[in-house]
């Protein structure tokens, strides 16, 4: 009996694991469309953290910042010598708790701070 509960939970288990799986990768797609659209430059499409270049130490930081303390969003401002010099990024980190809704706030925030700061656009 208990064999045939931890069957049926595996199974359970395993379908929602890669319902999320599922729901994150769509999310990425939507963030990284996003970003293409905004014209704000990726270094990697390769990994669920997107690396978003500043290159400057000082806007990265101050990017982050008003990301939370205006929008209420955290984003890893990640500078030297975790990355080389002169490629200061911000690490976006979409998750599965995150919704389609959430990804459209993130990319008009990143968009206006982008704006703000006189960034580079891809392109």
């Amino acid at each position: 009996m208990a064999e045939n509960y931890s069957a049926i939970r595996s199974a359970t288990v395993i379908g929602t694991h890669n319902n999320q799986r599922k729901h994150l990768l769509a999310i990425i797609d939507h963030l990284k469309s996003g970003l293409r659209a905004a014209g704000i430059p990726l270094v990697s499409e390769d990994c669920r953290i997107l690396p978003v270049p500043v290159g400057d130490p000082h806007r990265n930081k101050h990017s982050g910042k008003v990301l939370l303390d205006e929008y209420d969003i955290y984003v890893q401002p990640v500078n030297a010598p975790t990355v080389p010099a002169g490629s200061k990024r911000l690490h976006v980190t979409p998750t599965s708790a995150h919704i389609h809704e959430d990804v459209d706030y993130f990319l008009a925030a990143l968009s206006k701070v982008w704006a703000a700061n006189e960034l580079r656009r891809a392109g």
